[in-house]
C-alpha cells in the first residue's frame, strides 16, 4: 500500500489544506476522565501551576520506539489504514525529532525543529528538506500546500507544554459537563488552545487547537500517562507524558495515533542532540534538494505526489 504524504504529515502536527478550517462541532473528548465533575472549579492560578509544574519536569526525553496509526480515505473513497514506526527525542524549549520509517528497515521522514527553524526531511526516493525559520513562520503561506506546519503544534497536542502562569482574558477556566472535564482556554501561536484535564487529578486527556476565528484545526484525544524513566529518581516522583495521542484534523476524514514506547532520559549524550541539528540531518542523509520555505514562491515548491512513492509503501 502506498503511503500518501499527506498522511504522513498528518502523523505529526496540525495539517494545513484546503478546507482544513471547516468548523467542527464534535468536541474533543478525553480518554480517562477521573472522578465526577462539581461546581467547584479550581482557579486559573491553581490549574496552570499544577500543569506547568507537572511539564517543567519533562526537561527532555526520548523513545526509541514510537508507533504511528493512520486512518483514512484514498482518491476513491475507500477506508485505509497504514503505521510507520520510529523514534521520538524533545528536548525544552523548542527542540523536536520524530523520525519515522517503514517496515523497520525504509527511511521515511523526519520532523523537527530547534530554537532558530523548523523542518521536514522528506526521506524517500527523491529526497527533500523543507527549511523554514519560526520567526518568520506564518500558517496562511503554509497552508497553500501539503505539507506539515509548525512540529511545536505536535508538544501543545501532547500537552507538554507550558501555559501563561497568571489569568487575563484570554486565560480561563470552565466546565465542559458533555465531556466531563474542565477546560483551561489559553493562547496558542496563531490563535488558542482547550486542555482537557480530569477532574480529581487534573491530569491531561485532551487538547484542542483553534485559529484566530474560533475554528478547530486539530484535536488530540490523550492515553494513559506513563513515566518518563530517570536515572536515580524514584518511579513515584518521575514525570509523565501521554502513553497516546490520537489526533483528528478538522474537515479531513484522517486520523492518526501516536503511541510512545518507554520514553526515558537515560544514556542522553552530546550525540543525541545531533537530532536537532539540521544541517547535520541532511548531510547525513545526503539530501541535495533543500528548500527554504521562507525565500521561495509557494507555487515553486513541490511535494511528491503519492503515485511517486514505491510500491513497497
Amino acid at each position: 500500500m502506498r503511503l500518501p504524504v499527506r498522511i504522513l504529515a498528518c502523523l505529526t502536527c496540525v495539517f494545513l489544506v484546503s478546507g482544513c478550517h471547516k468548523h467542527s462541532d464534535t468536541p474533543a473528548t478525553g480518554a480517562r476522565p477521573v472522578g465526577e465533575l462539581s461546581n467547584d472549579l479550581p482557579s486559573y492560578l491553581k490549574l496552570a501551576a499544577i500543569h506547568n509544574d507537572r511539564v517543567t519536569q519533562l526537561e527532555k526525553f526520548r523513545a526509541n520506539r514510537v508507533i504511528v496509526g493512520m486512518w483514512y480515505k484514498d482518491a476513491d473513497g475507500q477506508a485505509q489504514q497504514d503505521h510507520v514506526e520510529g523514534s521520538l527525542r524533545f528536548k525544552r524549549p523548542n527542540d523536536v525529532y520524530l523520525y519515522l520509517q517503514k517496515a523497520g528497515a525504509v527511511d521515511v521522514a523526519i520532523l523537527g525543529s530547534n530554537t532558530d527553524k523548523y523542518w521536514w526531511l522528506n526521506l524517500l526516493e527523491d529526497k527533500q528538506a523543507l527549511v523554514g525559520e519560526h520567526v518568520r513562520f506564518t500558517p496562511d503561506r503554509v497552508g497553500r500546500f501539503a505539507m506539515p506546519v509548525h512540529p511545536l503544534d505536535l508538544l501543545d497536542l501532547l500537552a507538554i507544554t507550558q501555559v501563561p502562569s497568571y489569568p487575563a482574558r484570554t486565560h480561563v477556566v470552565h466546565r465542559d459537563a458533555s465531556r466531563n472535564a474542565v477546560v483551561m482556554t489559553v493562547p496558542s501561536k496563531f490563535g488558542f488552545r482547550d486542555i482537557l484535564f480530569s477532574p480529581g487529578d487534573y491530569q491531561p486527556i485532551g487538547v484542542a487547537i483553534y485559529d484566530m476565528m474560533g475554528h478547530e484545526i486539530a484535536r488530540s484525544v490523550l492515553g494513559e500517562p506513563v513515566s518518563v524513566d530517570i536515572a536515580m529518581v524514584l518511579e513515584k516522583d518521575q514525570p509523565r507524558v501521554a502513553s497516546s495521542a490520537e489526533i483528528t484534523f478538522a474537515g479531513s476524514d484522517a486520523r492518526a495515533k501516536l503511541t510512545i514506547y518507554s520514553p526515558t532520559t537515560r544514556s542522553w549524550d552530546r550525540r543525541q542532540d545531533r537530532a536537532f541539528d539540521v544541517d547535520y540531518l541532511i548531510e547525513k542523509y545526503s539530501i541535495r534538494d533543500v528548500v527554504n520555505l521562507d525565500e521561495t514562491p509557494v507555487e515553486a515548491i513541490r511535494v511528491p505526489l503519492p503515485s511517486e512513492f514505491g510500491s513497497g509503501l
